[in-house]
């Protein structure tokens, strides 16, 4: 049977080069990954595809813009026709209304100073996901305020940190992440041997199912 395809896209550093290559590696057991850059998120190009996919990286409100600006109609029409939409970190922010605006009664906001964490750095989370406890990448990811989707994991304190709503899926933390990522002393503790990346491919299966 042939794999389910992913358009991944890809535009350094809006969406990081690490970060894309951490959700290939987690994908690709399962998926075909194909890259899209920014000229290439039509709907004409999304339309063989399953599921598309934005990673974390650095998206301010006029770099999204710009990037963008000929795409919001395209990516909005893949969803309605009964595509997928997953969004890690700064891909779960960009699904919010004030970019692709593909959630209803939906929320993104930012997690630092709602929890534990106070600024904005490379570090870890604790999490449940799906009822388990897992410590997981976490750089400035979003959580999601409302009552009409399906929470998948929370943050320790107990709000939203991925979630499912019809065909969007979105995730705060990095699952993705690799073990060159917890190079730091105070991290290296934390790698997960890739049991994350388990977890964000079963994610995406569960969406495209």
């Amino acid at each position: 049977m042939a794999k389910p395809t992913i358009g991944l896209f890809h535009k350094h550093p809006h969406a990081s080069a690490e970060c894309c290559i951490g959700m290939i590696r987690a994908l690709s057991k399962s998926f075909r990954v194909e890259l899209l850059g920014p000229k290439e998120c039509t709907y004409r190009r999304m339309k063989s595809m399953q599921i598309v996919a934005f990673p974390g990286g650095v998206g301010e409100a006029d770099d999204w813009s710009q990037i963008f600006h000929n795409a919001v109609a395209d990516v909005r029409l893949f969803v309605q026709k009964g595509g997928v939409y997953l969004g890690v970190c700064m891909g779960a922010y960009w699904a919010g209304p004030k970019y692709f605006d593909l959630l209803s009664g939906v929320t993104v906001d930012q997690y630092i100073g709602k929890g534990e964490i106070r600024r904005s750095y490379r570090t870890v989370a604790k999490v449940l996901w799906n009822g388990q406890p897992e410590t997981m990448f976490f750089w400035d990811g979003p959580t999601f305020t409302g009552s009409d989707f399906e929470t998948v994991a929370t943050y320790a304190n107990g709000l939203p940190m991925a979630i499912r709503q019809g065909r969007v899926g979105l995730i705060g933390c990095h699952p993705e992440s690799e073990e060159s990522w917890y190079a730091p002393k105070y991290l290296q503790k934390h790698w997960h041997g890739g049991r994350h990346h388990a977890l964000l491919r079963d994610f995406a299966l569960s969406l495209h199912g």
